[in-house]
């Protein structure tokens, strides 16, 4: 006990009480070290909420199998012709057309024929006569197509002889007989002119 208080040694006993200060704060350091070291291991992986608990979900968008990874077809890709099924519908018949959509890009792409903004626009001379967008009328269904280049999608859609017009409005006039003109817009790529004639 007397060599702890009095150390015996030729430097003079400050050096050596500072020696054993330095040795102490490296052991008290290592102990800690170990401590937060065995604290951290036994906290474990993080819990799983329990019902109740709510966290922030992440939303995944699933594509359809035929599809996958395939971009979506723009106004560089697309070529869309239009005609009617019958040069001339007879009252009460309603006008049908057929639409091929031509792929003229260099790769792959989707084709969405119920994208939003698909309009069938007719018109006779210079006027509007009706559009599926006036009252968000349903027009072409189908599920999303992949296009390769060159390949083709045919579409159907229908005109049911009335007027409609951006208001939606109702008590509109019966279309006339006469010569009337059809076009199908989608994705900003629209087809050519269908021309035909309604009669009695």
């Amino acid at each position: 006990m007397e060599t702890l208080r009095h150390p015996i040694g030729e430097l003079p006993p400050e050096v050596y009480w500072r020696r054993r200060l330095v040795a102490g704060a490296f052991l008290l350091l290592a102990i800690l070290v170990v401590f937060f070291l065995i604290k951290a291991a036994s906290a474990g992986p993080p819990k799983t909420p329990g019902p109740g608990v709510s966290e922030t979900p992440s939303v995944t968008t699933t594509p359809s199998p035929a599809v996958t990874g395939v971009r979506a077809c723009g106004v560089a890709d697309l070529i869309i012709d239009l005609a009617p099924t019958t040069r001339d519908f007879a009252s009460p018949t309603s006008p049908t057309f057929h639409a091929t959509v031509t792929q003229k890009g260099l790769t792959a792409c989707v084709l969405d024929p119920a994208v939003t903004g698909t309009e069938l626009l007719v018109t006779s001379g210079s006027d509007r006569i009706w559009s599926n967008l006036d009252c968000a009328q349903p027009l072409l269904s189908g599920t999303p197509v992949a296009l390769s280049p060159n390949q083709t999608a045919d579409l159907t859609a229908e005109w049911p002889r009335i007027r409609s017009n951006p208001s939606c409005g109702t008590g509109l006039a019966t279309p006339l007989h006469g010569t009337y003109h059809a076009t199908l817009t989608i994705d900003g790529v629209t087809s050519t002119t269908a021309t035909f004639t309604l009669s009695g």
